[in-house]
């Protein structure tokens, strides 16, 4: 047992030496940090953006889509991680993934429905890559706890919002206690 820990010690010292060295010799690691973005059409940015965040540690990816419900108002969905389940970040390129427990905060005419509503089938994935300057946001959220603040006539009105967008399905079933919503953002850095 002494063994395996003097053998650990030696090796994080080890670890840290190099690591100093390295930095000594001109070799800094350095990350992409920032927030990237996207917007899915560049000629309508207003209705479906997203991003990709990395803040020296801290990591999101979140969006919002928005449509015209019933009676002309304005629906806007946001999704975004609180807690990524993994992330993967270099030089070029951020990965952010979250695969349950995601937020939803469903809007009508800017008034929010939901709130911050943590959904536990709701996974939230996101990317960037600086080389070409593309991200992608994805959400994915079913189960009975997706629209279960929703009236009715909300419900309608999020079906009318979203149906014929290829980014956007909406799926709720007769007594709207099982649905589904899934969320696509890609395109370009728009910074």
């Amino acid at each position: 047992m002494r063994v395996k820990k003097l053998a650990l010690a030696m090796s994080l010292i080890g670890g840290l030496a190099l690591l100093a060295t390295r930095a000594e010799a001109g070799f800094p690691a350095q990350f992409l940090e920032g927030t990237f973005n996207i917007a899915n059409d560049p000629n309508d940015p207003n209705a479906n953006n997203c991003f990709i965040e990395s803040d020296f540690g801290f990591f999101e990816a979140g969006g919002t889509v928005q449509g015209t419900g019933t009676g002309g108002e304005i629906v806007s969905i946001q999704y975004f991680n609180l807690e990524p389940t993994s992330v993967s970040h270099n030089e070029t390129k951020i990965g952010v993934n979250q695969t349950q427990w995601s937020v939803l905060n469903i809007r009508f005419n800017g008034v929010s429905a939901t709130g911050s509503l943590q959904v536990e089938k709701c996974s939230v994935d996101g990317s960037y890559n600086s080389n070409n300057g593309k991200g992608s946001v994805s959400a994915d959220c079913k189960g009975d706890d997706v629209f279960s603040a929703l009236t009715a006539n909300q419900l309608t009105s999020i079906q009318a919002a979203f149906n014929g967008n290829k980014s956007v399905k909406v799926k709720v079933n007769s007594d709207a206690q099982k649905a589904s919503i899934s969320i696509r953002c890609k395109g370009v850095n728009l910074d």
